[in-house]
């Protein structure tokens, strides 16, 4: 009777506590969003529905705007779209796109279309940035918001039925205002049912405004009259034709009869796409849901609600959710509570519990009513844990006769670790109360000789230089009551010195009294000798790579100098590397003086892999040109991606200005030999009897010439 009373205080105590908290987590809207994130599920897992065939959307895709080739479209191009679907004689026309300025070339005609369209409803925007409708369909009439509700986590759940303008004057919501007007056709009006609550009937269906009081929303969600979507899906739901095809005239007969047309955009580069409950599928990858298929979503519930009584979506009121919490969390302490006697049914029957919240939550959703999931589920986890954690904490003594079982466990799993395990006293000499056997293998000692000192301590093998270090680190984690990590030298049995990394922490009592050390010793002397090993190669590198005469550089192959050496920025008269690489984002244009060559040199290196003796001509920081010399190299990563390019530079332009001056001289060489040549070889012509004896008779010829004359 006693053990039953206790029982019974508990399971009340535990489901109070935990339902007081979830009440008030719920009331302050904390877990609204995962509340939502929960519901939506239903969305995508519920009875996939038919198309609604009364319901056809124009859509405007990317496609489509590169074929009318400008955005907003002009006028001209409207007034064919809506002459080409009124052709066929639709019901009504809903136009989802802003229209309060001209667009020419073709704005009178889009008016007079405009005029004699009493079937078209445009939009405009009132709430935030207002966009007014196109003014001759606002003296019509003919106008409807297409405002959307956002919720707090960026998703659409809400529909407007009716929004209040500046004016003080209503306007319909767009998805409302089609449903009415092809609702006419069917002789169905919308009827008050409850004036004052603002409840209405139209054909089968029954409007209840959302409000504060209902679901997860608050008095600031609140604003004009609101319902909840009950969404049917995306696009693929429904009738579509592109508005190519349209202006095209290629519209299968009869598409639009009758029906209810929209025309919206789907183009993502438009920003009019949204999420909503359908891009909540754990199992399936949707993209945003357009404007207009929102805006079809909600006139076609409208119309399955009033022909069809296919249910409208309401969430439950506040106070009925908070019941909820407190039945469940009853429920789960009370199985939690037989836990130990038995555990298996225990977690069955919470298993089923929790199926029942889902499958009550599921039926409700398809019966038009949103029964919160997330919170009842959230007080059935809470209060079984707290409960089970009750039930276990009355009966730790059952741990304890399972501890020798658990302690030679763990003596072999501390033989197997390949690291010393230890247990110490906290005095001047770390006297081991244990220590595990893979301590001879790092020390060389026998573990007899630590146990309790009895050959030696633990300290006397710590190279001298390092105790101290030791122990003020060990001091201060102890006095912050923190893990301590140390890497120090030991002297082994060999007198050789080794490495080793230890970590561990003091172990406390309630009274946080030290009681002794915890820790493990791991052999690092390969490791500390592979790292000794890098730094030196490290260092070697750094220096060859700082010290050299020649530049060193990596490069990416798109232009930019990755690293360069200062060798490399005194060639291209650059104060440090570092100004070097900030200043050089376009290697080809900033260091070629021909850009060719850039382009043949990379061409050569990426189908050979590396290039040599490359010389090319190129401008250093002062616009100077010099010539260089390049050998370079393209390094890939384990895969054969291509990771940078490396390579070396020289400046040639002393060697290149000798060979030019080299070149000249021997251009001047040749010129003076053959100068030479030349007279030699008149020398010998006027030194030759015939070159003699023709001078004579050229001299006498010229001497009888002239007394004859």
């Amino acid at each position: 009777m006693i053990n039953n009373f206790v029982k019974l205080k508990s399971i009340l105590l535990i489901s109070s506590c935990v339902s007081g908290l979830l009440i008030a987590g719920s009331y302050i809207g904390l877990f609204r969003i995962l509340e939502w994130a929960a519901l939506d599920q239903f969305f995508s897992l519920r009875p996939q529905e038919a198309i609604d065939q009364r319901i056809v959307i124009v859509t405007i895709d990317e496609t489509d705007i590169k074929y009318v080739k400008q955005w907003p479209m002009a006028d001209a191009v409207m007034a064919q779209i809506i002459k080409n679907i009124q052709a066929q004689q639709p019901r009504v026309i809903g136009i989802d796109i802003y229209r309060d300025l001209p667009v020419e070339p073709g704005h009178q005609e889009l008016v007079k279309v405009f005029e004699n369209s009493p079937n078209l409803f445009a939009v405009q925007k009132v709430a935030g940035n207002q966009i007014a409708p196109p003014p001759v369909l606002a003296e019509q009439g003919q106008v409807a918001a297409n405002d959307l509700f956002i919720d707090r986590d960026g998703k659409i759940r809400r529909g407007a039925i009716l929004l209040k303008k500046d004016d003080v004057s209503t306007i319909l919501g767009f998805g409302v205002q089609i449903a009415l007007i092809y609702l006419q056709g069917e002789n169905i009006e919308l009827e008050a049912i409850n004036q004052q609550q603002q409840i209405y009937g139209l054909g089968k269906a029954k409007f209840v405004p959302l409000s504060n009081h209902d679901g997860e929303y608050n008095q600031e969600d609140m604003g004009g009259y609101q319902i909840l979507i009950n969404y049917q899906g995306g696009l693929e739901h429904f009738l579509h034709i592109s508005m190519t095809d349209v202006l095209e005239n290629r519209i299968p007969k009869d598409l639009m009869s009758d029906r209810i047309v929209l025309l919206g955009p789907i183009a993502p580069s438009l920003n009019d796409n949204f999420l909503t409950p359908l891009n909540n599928s754990l199992f399936t990858n949707k993209t945003l849901v357009p404007g207009i298929v929102i805006h079809s979503n909600m006139t076609s519930q409208i119309l399955r609600a009033a022909i069809n009584g296919r249910p409208l979506l309401r969430p439950i009121p506040k106070y009925f959710n908070w019941v909820l919490i407190l039945f469940w969390t009853v429920i789960s302490s009370t199985i939690s509570s037989f836990y130990l006697r038995r555990s298996w049914l225990t977690i069955i029957s919470l298993l089923i519990t929790a199926i029942t919240i889902i499958i009550i939550s599921s039926v409700s959703f398809l019966s038009g009513w949103l029964v919160p999931l997330f919170t009842p589920l959230l007080g059935l986890v809470s209060a079984a844990v707290t409960s089970i954690g009750n039930v276990l904490g009355y009966n730790l003594i059952l741990s304890y006769q399972k501890l020798e079982q658990s302690e030679k466990r763990f003596r072999t799993l501390v033989q197997n670790i390949p690291g010393a395990i230890y247990r110490c006293q906290y005095d001047a000499d770390w006297t081991m109360d244990f220590i595990s056997a893979t301590i001879t293998d790092i020390s060389g000692y026998p573990v007899s000789d630590f146990i309790h000192n009895q050959v030696r301590t633990y300290v006397s093998i710590i190279h001298p230089e390092d105790v101290k270090f030791v122990k003020n680190i060990i001091n201060q984690a102890i006095t912050n009551q923190d893990f301590y990590t140390i890497e120090y030298r030991i002297i082994n049995h060999k007198a050789e010195i080794r490495w080793v990394y230890e970590k561990g922490r003091g172990v406390f009592d309630h009274q946080d009294c030290l009681i002794y050390l915890d820790g493990a010793i791991f052999d690092i002397s390969d490791r500390k000798q592979a790292q000794e090993a890098l730094r030196i190669a490290e260092e070697n590198y750094r220096s060859i790579f700082e010290n050299a005469l020649e530049g060193i550089f990596q490069s990416s192959l798109d232009g930019n100098y990755l690293k360069v050496n200062p060798a490399m920025a005194r060639i291209y008269n650059y104060d440090s590397p570092e100004e070097m690489i900030a200043s050089i984002s376009e290697i080809d244009k900033q260091i070629y003086v021909n850009p060719q060559d850039e382009q043949e040199f990379k061409r050569r290196l990426l189908e050979e892999g590396q290039v040599k003796d490359w010389e090319y001509q190129a401008y250093r920081k002062d616009g100077n040109i010099i010539w260089v010399e390049e050998d370079s190299r393209i390094v890939k990563d384990c895969h054969g991606e291509i990771l940078y390019c490396e390579g070396i530079i020289q400046d040639i332009t002393e060697r290149k200005l000798k060979e030019q001056e080299m070149q000249r001289q021997l251009a001047e060489l040749k010129i003076e030999i053959d100068e030479q040549k030349r007279a030699e070889e008149l020398a010998k012509i006027t030194e030759s009897d015939y070159f003699q004896d023709l001078q004579a008779e050229i001299e006498e010829y010229q001497i009888d010439t002239f007394w004859d004359s």
